[in-house]
């Protein structure tokens, strides 16, 4: 299935991945972005995050958020593990 993950830094950042779940999907983000977001700069807070479905359907989210990227989806993990 295809997942979509989208946060908000100061612009909209997004990523598509093929997994078998949620969780697995946001583990591929941490793993291996491949895309632009700035993970390796510490100043950069993550607004808001979430997780969509391949039909754009939201599974999980997270709003005012004032975490690093790589936290905020570690939190959406946790969200997801802890349904």
């Amino acid at each position: 299935m295809e997942y979509t993950i989208n946060y908000t830094i100061c612009q909209p950042y997004s990523a598509t991945v093929e997994a078998d779940s949620p969780e697995e999907a946001l583990k591929q983000v941490l793993k291996d972005p491949r895309n632009d977001w700035p993970f390796d700069e510490e100043e950069y807070v993550a607004t808001s995050a979430e997780i969509l479905d391949e039909d754009y359907e939201r599974i999980e989210h997270i709003e005012d958020s004032t975490e690093h990227p790589y936290q905020i989806i570690e939190k959406l993990l946790g969200k997801l593990k802890n349904e």
